[in-house]
């Protein structure tokens, strides 16, 4: 004699195999591809634009003040060519946005002019030849 369950009492019936599995393969997908989209990237951009530094401490302060960036993934700096190469997610933070935050750390950008704050605490080295 062949026990069946009491939850699925025609559990042996093909067609109801295929039905169960399909309820359950249904959730188990659906959960899946949601994680996968939350994990995907969504916004990435990169770019790069001209940013006035003089030294490896300019390097350092504007890297770690763009990194520190909301929606910065990275910044690197190149000091020889004086270009700034960012990647970020432009759902949260704008071209405009990236040079305001080199602006908040006291370097000017082709675009907006340092932030005299910022730019009067920066050390010596760091600063314009004329304010030297």
């Amino acid at each position: 004699m062949v026990y069946q369950f009491a939850i699925y009492p025609r559990l042996n019936d093909t067609r109801m195999k295929t039905q169960i599995s399909r309820l359950l393969l249904l959730p188990v997908t659906a959960v899946l591809l949601l994680t996968m989209a939350s994990c995907s990237p969504k916004g990435n951009a990169s770019t790069a634009f001209w940013v006035r530094g003089n030294c490896e401490m300019c390097k350092a302060t504007i890297e770690e003040g763009l990194s520190g960036t909301p929606g910065v993934a990275a910044a690197t700096y190149d000091l020889d060519a004086h270009m700034l190469h960012v990647d970020y997610d432009s759902t949260q933070i704008n071209l405009k946005g990236l040079h305001a935050a080199c602006a908040a750390v006291g370097y000017e950008t082709k675009e907006q002019a340092a932030g005299e704050q910022a730019y009067a605490e920066l050390p010596k080295c760091c600063k314009k030849p004329a304010d030297q």
